[in-house]
């Protein structure tokens, strides 16, 4: 009996454990919508850089040594990525005015943000709400300082904004408020500040309208061609759309070692959709032109289907399907051989497609002339166009 509990522990605690893998996988980014929706639309997505503001809906309250109170306040900022776990808000600006509550009878009571720019990240919950995370900007710790002024004197209180969480109710206008959120004391004396205090705000934004949390159109991985560098295409506005035409050469492309020659090569491609796991490209043309050894070479059965998988930082790997014929002095026939290659992508203002390396089987003309198999060394095309061209991963 007891091995039997032990046993289910075991299989229950594994079962736990690949859930929350499977899950933590297959989670989908943040975006900020223009729309109500559990998964927003790329059309309805606002992009990076998105004007964020909002003003105080009531009063804001820091219950602590002392009962502060503000009537008005003020939030600025903007989006830093189209989309993000969580989506990267910068806080660059936090205004508070009408503040009373300093004890005794001060001559001003004024509350101030300080170490600013903040960050703050919005992580979706349920369809269209979330929470916002508040963190350092790299500015230093985020501090609200009180402070009130007597005749001839003065005290100060900073209570740490760092790990705040709000909520966000998506809407026109969306909120975000803080509900008896405890802050601690990180400046000041404790007889006069208190060890911490209570914070309550409610913000209506202003920008955008409406706004709402909701997940990206799908879980990061997917391939694209992208006009900015890094692993992840960062905005759907770098991503080079369905049909794009690549053109690429390639100069003294090592074709044989026996009987060594080289031709210059020239490929036109496109992608046949946005975006895909891999991404799939049609190869419309390729030539071979100005080959040594009085060598002929000449792609068979155009288009051929090519497909391009992001890995890191811009680059990625070119699966190829191929079909040559060649024709040398010597041979006295045409031949014929098909495969399947491998080329690096490397990104950049100069793209790199490199087949370094690859063999082709022979599928038509005498084994006996020409061979069962044709090893070719190298052709390395560069990319004359779109450019940059990176391979990056987005959510399709």
């Amino acid at each position: 009996m007891v091995k039997s509990i032990k046993m289910f522990v075991v299989a229950a605690t594994a079962a736990l454990l690949a859930m929350a893998v499977l899950g933590a996988g297959s989670a989908s980014a943040t975006v900020l919508c223009k729309e109500n929706t559990a998964t927003c639309s790329a059309g309805n997505i606002y992009p990076s850089g998105t004007s964020v503001a909002a003003s105080l809906k009531g009063k804001f309250e820091l219950n602590g040594a002392f009962p502060l109170s503000c009537t008005g306040s003020t939030l600025s900022g903007k989006t830093k990525a189209e989309k993000g776990a969580p989506l990267p808000i910068e806080v660059t600006g936090l205004t508070l005015s009408g503040c009373s509550g300093c004890p005794f009878t001060p001559i001003s009571t004024a509350a101030a943000a300080s170490n600013l720019p903040y960050t703050a990240g919005l992580t979706r919950s349920t369809e269209g709400d979330g929470t916002v995370a508040v963190s350092n900007g790299g500015k230093g710790t985020p501090i609200l300082k009180i402070t009130c002024t007597y005749s001839g004197s003065q005290f100060s209180c900073g209570y740490s904004l760092d790990g705040l969480q709000l909520g966000f109710d998506g809407g026109n206008p969306a909120t975000i408020a803080a509900a008896a959120k405890v802050v601690q004391r990180v400046e000041g004396l404790e007889i006069a500040c208190g060890s911490q205090a209570s914070l309550s705000a409610t913000y209506e934004l202003t920008s955008p309208k409406p706004a709402y949390a909701s997940a990206g159109p799908g879980p990061i991985g997917n391939t694209v061609f992208c006009k900015e560098a890094g692993t992840v295409c960062p905005s759907n506005s770098a991503v080079y759309p369905n049909a794009t035409a690549v053109e690429g050469k390639a100069v003294n492309a090592e074709m044989d070692s026996s009987p060594a020659f080289t031709c210059d090569s020239t490929v036109s491609l496109k992608n046949t959709a946005e975006s895909g796991k891999p991404l799939p490209i049609s190869v419309s043309a390729m030539s071979f032109s100005n080959c040594s050894a009085s060598c002929q070479v000449k792609a068979e059965k155009l288009p051929f289907g090519w497909s391009a998988t992001a890995t890191e930082n811009g680059n990625g790997t070119i699966k190829a399907n191929l079909r040559f014929s060649r024709t040398c002095p010597g041979f006295g026939s045409e031949c014929v051989y098909e495969g399947t290659a491998v080329a690096a992508f490397s990104g950049g203002s100069t793209p790199i497609v490199d087949f370094n390396g690859f063999i082709l089987s022979l599928v038509s003309g005498s084994e006996f002339i020409c061979g069962g198999l044709w090893t070719i060394p190298r052709i390395k095309y560069t990319i004359s166009s779109p450019t940059p061209l990176y391979l990056g991963k987005y959510e399709a």
